[in-house]
């Protein structure tokens, strides 16, 4: 019989959001999605970006999917799910 996983080794297949601050306003973040098929990814390698505020940025958002959940973010354009990235943005 199968031993239950534990939550220790489940790990996140979510693609992580590429970030940076906004060189105009500090206080916003311009967020790149990673899903190749977003409406986002324009023709000739271009990518429309969304900005976001950066405090509400690390406001974590949790979504219950088939019971487990799941922490991460929409993007505006896709409405799928991915996930922040662990870098400092300070």
């Amino acid at each position: 019989m199968a031993r239950p996983r534990s939550n220790a080794e489940i790990v996140s297949q979510l693609k992580e959001y590429q970030v940076r601050r906004s060189k105009e306003w500090p206080q916003y973040l311009i967020v790149l999605c990673p899903n190749e098929d977003c409406p986002s990814h324009q023709k000739r390698g271009k990518q429309k970006p969304f900005v976001v505020h950066a405090d509400s940025w690390r406001a974590l958002r949790e979504y219950a999917f088939n019971g487990a959940v799941i922490r991460g973010r929409s993007c505006p354009y896709c409405m799928r799910v991915a996930t922040h990235p662990s870098i400092k943005l300070d």
